[in-house]
Parts: structure tokens; C-alpha cells; sequence
């Protein structure tokens, strides 16, 4: 039996099977400092997935880069094809993160996942390809 793809347990998700491929599982799923995940979204453009607590889901176009970092906030910019950052800006306020996790998915070797939990259920999740030597 294959469970149910969207299964939420409080504000954690429980990362399950989707249409008979394997996606991360809690075992696959590393937390991380708050430093390991600002040195790895810092290093890379990212995609942005946004998860609310109703469970509406929504992807950005753009790619997106830590730029800047506060003891309240991550502020994260998008990126230009060429690299440089653009104007568009969205804020993160620490205060609401309760976890921050890391993974990769069974099949991607080299694309990696950081996801951060929010106080009100919602997911922040950047995916993209984060050296080894930043995130094991």
C-alpha cells in the first residue's frame, strides 16, 4: 500500500512515495544549523517552493541566493541568468523558522533540498546543487 502523498504530522512533513518513485524519507533527512544552511543557499541559486499551511503549494520562476543575513532575518534576492542579483527580495524572519533540514532526493546525487519549517505549518523549500564540501 502506498501511504498518502500528502501526509502532514504537526508542522513536520513526512516525506513519502509519489506515484511509485521513492522521494526522501525521514531516515534521508538531515537537520541543519542555521550557519550550514546560509553557507550552502549563499553558495548557489536555488528554485523556491513555497508550501502554506492549507497546503497550497506555489513555485517561483526565478532562482534565488541568500544575500543577506541578520540575527532576525534571511533576506534572499533573484538572480539574474548572468548572475547578478536583481532587485526582487524576500525576507525570511528567523523568528518564525522552528527547523531547518536538508536532504537529497534518491536519484538527484548532486541537487539537495533546504527546507525550513515555519511556526504557522507553512515550507519554505530551495532546491538546488550544493557542493559537497558545503553540505555533505
Amino acid at each position: 500500500m502506498v501511504p498518502d502523498r500528502h501526509a502532514v504530522v504537526g508542522p513536520r512533513v513526512e516525506y513519502r512515495y509519489d506515484h511509485g518513485m521513492a522521494v526522501a524519507g525521514e531516515e534521508d533527512v538531515r537537520e541543519i544549523s542555521l550557519d550550514e544552511a546560509a553557507r550552502a543557499l549563499e553558495a548557489t541559486d536555488c528554485n523556491f517552493l513555497r508550501r502554506s499551511a492549507d497546503l497550497e503549494l506555489s513555485m517561483s520562476g526565478a532562482k534565488w541566493r541568500l544575500a543577506a543575513r541578520t540575527p532576525e532575518a534571511l533576506t534572499f534576492r533573484a538572480v539574474a541568468p548572468d548572475g547578478t542579483l536583481l532587485p526582487d527580495a524576500m525576507t525570511l524572519p528567523l523568528a518564525d523558522v522552528t527547523r531547518i533540514t536538508w536532504d537529497r532526493l534518491p536519484r538527484q546525487q548532486s541537487r539537495s533540498q533546504i527546507r525550513f519549517e515555519l511556526t504557522s505549518g507553512a515550507l519554505w523549500t530551495f532546491s538546488g546543487h550544493v557542493a559537497d564540501d558545503v553540505l555533505p
